[in-house]
Formats: C-alpha cells, structure tokens, sequence
C-alpha cells in the first residue's frame, strides 16, 4: 500500500518512451526542473523519481476503496498507451479502435492533470475572494486581503481535489465529458508528425495544447491543453519520434469523411516545425520537460 501513495501524474509507460538511449542507468529521462532552485541544467531523472509524482494525488480517503483511481489509471488506461504507440510505429493503417483508444488517452490525460487541478483551486479561490469582499461590503468591513488568503489556502487545495475527482468518478460527468472530447476530436484531420533521431519531440507533465489562434501574440501563443472548439488545431507529443496534429478539415472534404474512417498520413517534418513544437511543449509545461536528448532540452533554457 505504502508504495502506491506516491503517484505519477504523467503516466510511467509514457515516460518510458522518453528514456536515454545506451545511457549509464537504465530507464532515466532528461529532466528540467523549472522549480530546481539550484541548477538551471537538464538532469538524469529515473522514470520513478518523485519529480514525476505527487503524494496521494488520486486517492480518495474518504472512501473504502482509497486507491480505486490510482489502480484505475495504472491498470486500465496506461497499458493503453502501449497498444497505441505500437500500432502508430508500424506506420501502416491505424486501426479504428485504436483510433477510438487515442481520443481516451487525450481525455485522460487532460483530466488527470496537475495543471488541471491548479486551475480548479485558482478559480474557487477567485469566486470565493469576489463573494468575500461582496459580503464584507455589504456589513461595511474592510476586506482584508491577508487574512482571506491565509484562510483559504487549505481549504482551496481541499475542494480543488475533491472537484477533481469527482467529476472524474461521477459516470455522468465522465460520460458527458467524454462524449465532448469524442465529438470534437472526430471531426478533425488527423496527421501523425515525425521527427528525426537529431532533432526529437520533448514533453512536459501537461500533454497536449493548442494554438492560439484566435488571440494571437508572442507572450502566449499557445493555449496550455487540448481545445475542443471547430477552429483549434491541437498538437499531442506521442513519443519522440511522433506527435498527432489535429486541425479542421478542409471546406471540400466530404462531410462523412472523419478521424475514424479518414487516411491519417505520416509526415517527417522540418527542424522548424519540430521546433514549433518543442517550443509549445516548453510554455505549456506547469513544472517540467522531458527528453530523450540532453540538448533538446538545453535549448529551451
């Protein structure tokens, strides 16, 4: 029990596919850490490190069955992953199913996030400091700022974990959450990226983003997670050697044709795409990237 209350957020099989080739350990990635103090060098870190997880990140203590998640992920959905990038490195006909098995993964690991849950806590302490100050106003208090934040940092980390949980374990959450991954990844035109030995995809502990197209600017160009909306076109590192575009179909595609029934074709693309997408890997990050290559992450710092 006690080795399960540490617990990946980035699952283990996908680190896996990032280790160092012929390096002097086994199973170790280059790491940055962006909250290292003391270095600002890529270090060697086991795909077991702690850096990879957070204590009881999952597990639910007020239930009997304390680590229902936890086994879920470990045992359910990352072998998965290994179904899915082995048939991709095939490079033939990607199958239907586990074309399917690809739109769980992005649902997956979008909602199992760090990043995710960061997000909840900054909104409930923002509704929460706009309903204080309104109640304060209203008694004609003067609101203190200090005294508010003190009060609610446990109590947001709290219900930004029980939020987050919940509406992965609650089946109509899950179900209509899902079916609006499903509905949006469909009908996109998906291709599969490649790079080259020189020049791999890194990742980072938040799979997946998308181009901000709308607001376009260069301090924040990317949008830090998979949009669901017609005009995204979003970007889903897979492996170092692969990564799936998904972009909106062109106008004289027939309707009937989606990412189930499509061709999805292999492209081996330019540095100055894979550094495109390096480069939204990188910002989109909440605490780190990985690689397989040491200077694929020096870049980048």
């Amino acid at each position: 029990m006690a080795d399960k209350e540490q617990q990946h957020i980035i699952p283990k099989t996908f680190l896996r596919r990032f280790e160092i080739p012929d390096f002097q350990s086994p199973n170790h990635v280059w790491c940055y850490n962006f909250e290292d103090k003391y270095t600002n060098k890529p270090k060697a870190k086991g795909v077991d490190s702690s850096i990879f997880k957070i204590k009881h990140f999952y597990t639910i203590h007020e239930s009997s069955d304390k680590l229902q998640l936890e086994n879920f992920f470990a045992e359910k959905v990352e072998p998965e992953y290994e179904k899915i990038y082995n048939e991709i490195k095939e490079e033939n006909e990607i199958s239907e199913l586990i074309r399917i098995r690809i739109i769980e993964w992005i649902f997956y690991t979008n909602q199992r996030t760090d990043y995710l849950r960061e997000q909840i806590k900054n909104t409930y302490e923002k509704l929460s400091e706009f309903i204080e100050r309104f109640e304060s106003n209203k008694k004609g208090i003067e609101f203190s700022k200090g005294e508010f934040d003190h009060k609610i940092s446990s109590e947001s980390k709290r219900v930004a974990k029980d939020i987050h949980l919940n509406t992965i374990l609650d089946n109509e959450t899950y179900s209509r959450l899902f079916t609006s991954y499903y509905d949006n990844l469909v009908v996109k035109n998906w291709t599969i990226l490649k790079s080259n030995p020189d020049n791999p995809f890194i990742a980072n502990d938040n799979p997946g983003f998308s181009i901000n197209a709308t607001k376009f600017y260069d301090k924040k160009p990317f949008h830090p997670t998979i949009h669901l909306n017609h005009p995204a076109f979003n970007y889903l590192v897979i492996s170092p050697q692969y990564c799936l575009y998904m972009e909106p179909f062109k106008n004289n595609v027939p309707v009937k044709i989606n990412a189930l029934n499509m061709k999805i074709e292999y492209k081996t693309i330019a540095n100055e795409l894979i550094n495109y997408i390096n480069w939204g890997t990188y910002l989109t990050a909440k605490k780190y990237i990985i690689s397989n290559k040491y200077n694929s992450i020096e870049r980048w710092i």
